[in-house]
């Protein structure tokens, strides 16, 4: 047999046999037992044929007795001292675990408290939370100082509040002048507001939706200052808006919308409504707008009535502002004797000596004026250095016909002095009356 299958490590009815280590352990005992390795290598290796003398397989033997035993000590040394590695590591992962789950409750535990005294704190500003008083504009609050004066602390207050238009200590001219900043104010915030108090001297407006509600305005006219005094005032609403207001009659939707129906009008009561929603978030009726819309056009038609009433002070405000102009208002009375309008000339001094200047070019023309004052458009153009359009004169006439337009180019001729038009080129719209005429006009006398 050869040398290589020994009983030591076969035959396990050996008193001497022992179990084979593992891989692992043979690994790790390999260094300490190199050296049998060699004499076992040095076994296998001798004898060239694979025979051996007697006395060699005796001392074979003996050194395998020897080998043996120290195999079956270091085995057990190697053993122990895996397994304490692995006790040891297991110890290790233990703690690591206990470190772990000790770490994560002292965590929960942190926010747990963090979380109830967070709790605790709001639990503690609501018991002890209570509502300041409010101080109105017409209570003066309570000072420290028992030596100042409570007029100056009233003056102060009427200086910080100067730039509100309802402010207290400002003054008015009008009671009209009152309502219209308290109106303002409505449609600004949209509240609503009525007025409650009517008088020569005493005016005053409150909450119009509920009749608890602290919001009022009280003014009242001083007579050193000959002046509407605002007196009192409280600013804060404690209702909610509803949408709607009461100081937005028919005569105050009139008003608001007279420039819009100057401009265009056909501006309809559906529009008007429409636009109260969209630009003060208030509600309307329909009834209130058309109302309001046939005031405004009312007003119109008397507003310019009165605009012809003052056409001779306009006259005397443009000779007196601009020296050499020339301005004709031409009237005839009617059955009941009254000056009534019939054309107005106009040719400013200014413009009438930079003529000179421009290019001996002179445009005429007449356009037909579609806004509720109807006539007629009488201008005289002329082009400057520069060929651009340059006014001379214009006439607002009736008609147009053949006696206006010789009224107007007469003044024209006499204003721009010239004579009989030969240095200059004239150009109109070809039709028979102001052709017709400047020939005529402008022929030598």
């Amino acid at each position: 047999m050869p040398m290589t299958e020994l009983i030591y490590e076969s035959d396990p009815d050996d008193p001497d046999w022992r179990e084979v280590a593992s891989d692992e352990e043979s690994q790790g005992d390999g260094d300490k037992s190199g050296e049998d390795g060699d004499d076992e290598e040095d076994v296998v290796e001798s004898g060239d044929d694979g025979e051996k003398s007697e006395d060699d397989v005796n001392n074979a033997g003996d050194d395998g007795d020897n080998n043996g035993r120290d195999r079956d000590v270091e085995p057990e040394a190697s053993r122990r001292k895996a397994k304490r590695k692995r006790e040891e590591s297991e110890v290790e992962e233990d703690n690591e675990e206990t470190q772990r789950k000790r770490e994560k409750k002292t965590n929960v535990e942190e926010e747990d408290d963090i979380v109830e005294r967070f709790e605790f704190e709001i639990e503690e500003s609501v018991a002890t939370w209570f509502d300041e008083f409010r101080i109105n504009r017409n209570s003066i609050p309570e000072s420290s100082d028992e030596e100042e004066d409570p007029i100056i602390i009233r003056d102060r207050r009427i200086r910080m509040g100067i730039d509100d238009k309802l402010g207290i200590g400002r003054t008015f001219f009008t009671a009209f002048e009152i309502k219209e900043a308290v109106l303002h104010h409505a449609l600004k915030s949209r509240e609503n507001i009525r007025q409650e108090r009517y008088g020569k001297e005493k005016i005053g407006f409150r909450c119009g939706r509920d009749k608890n509600c602290g919001w009022k305005v009280y003014c009242a006219f001083d007579k050193s200052k000959q002046l509407w005094v605002l007196r009192t005032k409280c600013g804060y609403h404690s209702c909610t808006p509803n949408g709607k207001c009461k100081l937005l009659k028919s005569p105050v939707i009139g008003k608001l919308f007279m420039d819009k129906l100057r401009m265009d009008p056909n501006y309809m009561p559906l529009d008007i409504q429409q636009h109260i929603k969209e630009q003060w978030k208030l509600l309307s009726s329909i009834g209130q707008v058309q109302r309001g819309r046939l005031l405004a056009l009312k007003w119109l038609r008397e507003e310019y009535a009165q605009h012809f009433a003052h056409l001779r002070g306009y006259v005397a405000e443009l000779e007196g502002s601009n020296p050499g102009s020339t301005s004709i208002v031409d009237t005839f009375r009617n059955a009941d004797g009254e000056d009534v309008f019939n054309r107005f000339y106009v040719c400013l001094g200014a413009m009438k000596k930079a003529f000179y200047y421009c290019r001996p070019i002179i445009g005429i023309d007449g356009t037909f004026l579609k806004h509720a004052v109807k006539g007629c458009l009488l201008t005289a153009i002329a082009h400057d250095s520069n060929n651009q359009i340059y006014p001379i004169a214009w006439a607002a006439v009736q008609t147009e016909n053949a006696d206006n337009w010789l009224w107007f180019l007469k003044l024209l001729k006499a204003d721009l002095d010239l004579k009989d038009g030969n240095n200059y080129v004239i150009i109109s719209d070809r039709s028979k009356s102001p052709g017709f005429l400047v020939n005529m006009l402008m022929q030598p006398s």
